[in-house]
């Protein structure tokens, strides 16, 4: 591994950074699949998001061991990294440029230490707000038969996509707006390499699924929501591996989603399926107090989180 000082490097261009950090994100592809898939969208449809993004690398010896991304209004991404000072550049020069950071997403024990960084740098506590895992899939093991089938969805299904999105996200507590919502709906059904699919049951939609973020050899499956009164009797677990079949036949080399590490039910269906465990990612919020009792988890004491 280099050991010269790291440097930081950051980018108004999605091309010059896609250039310099690809290659590194594709060690872990899976892993680092969210940024992989932002950069295309960044490249493809530069007014994506309302502002411009945060971009940056930190070398070392010459070789890139850490990026990260910002599309505002979202958190700050960690890629994979083994070099703990990658942090501490970061966490400086945004704290530096007056930065404010709603939180940030990432490999659990990277996340937590920049959430101790950004505390020590501003008046904000961190906690963990929620705890993912992702997964990764490249063969479809065979599943239960279930009636019904998956039907790619089209603009006249826009409304219960929004819908079913929205329950999905309060569920979830994705903490996301309704006009997020309606944006990501629109931008997917707009997608030629994503898009929602329904599993159908008698005509009757009974579960959404959905993909995006493609990488150069992923895609990424989600969110998957049935509604309450249609659960229990295997849609989710159907739609999920139709799906992922759809995209693997369709050339990608793996399918990836996240659970949330809290939800057994979730972690063992995808499992049923061929889904393996990847990396432990965890979202850490910043706050100027807590929102309610029921706010994020105080980070765990220093020694804990350390890098790893």
């Amino acid at each position: 591994m280099p050991t010269s000082s790291p440097r930081l490097t950051t980018y108004d261009s999605a091309v010059a950074f896609r250039h310099r950090a690809e290659p590194f994100l594709l060690r872990h592809e899976a892993a680092n699949n969210l940024m992989l898939g932002l950069i295309d969208t960044l490249i493809a449809t530069p007014r994506h998001y309302p502002l411009p993004p945060y971009l940056a690398t930190v070398d070392d010896g010459g070789e890139v061991v850490a990026a990260f991304m910002r599309t505002p209004p979202y958190n700050l991404l960690l890629s994979t990294s083994e070099v703990p000072a990658a942090l501490d550049l970061v966490a400086a020069g945004l704290a530096k440029a007056g930065a404010t950071l709603p939180g940030v997403t990432g490999p659990t024990r990277l996340s937590r230490r920049f959430g101790e960084l950004w505390q020590q740098r501003t008046v904000l506590q961190a906690g963990v707000g929620l705890s993912l895992r992702i997964f990764a899939l490249r063969q479809v093991k065979p599943v239960p038969v279930t009636p019904g089938r998956l039907r790619r969805t089209t603009r006249l299904d826009r409304e219960s996509i929004i819908a079913w999105y929205t329950a999905f996200a309060v569920e979830a507590d994705l903490h996301a707006d309704r006009e997020r919502i309606v944006h990501g709906a629109d931008t997917r059904l707009d997608s030629e390499q994503g898009g929602f699919w329904f599993w159908e049951v008698a005509g009757e939609p009974v579960t959404l699924a959905g993909a995006t973020g493609p990488t150069p050899h992923g895609i990424r499956i989600g969110p998957v929501y049935t509604p309450p009164e249609h659960r229990r009797h295997g849609y989710a677990t159907a739609a999920t591996a139709a799906l992922s079949q759809l995209m693997l036949d369709a050339g990608r080399a793996f399918c990836f989603l996240y659970t949330d590490r809290a939800n057994p039910t979730s972690n063992h269906i995808y499992q049923a399926i061929g889904y393996e465990a990847v990396r432990d990612v965890d979202d850490v919020e910043f706050h100027e107090e807590w929102p309610d009792s029921r706010g994020p988890a105080p980070l765990p004491p220093a020694q804990t989180a350390s890098i790893g």
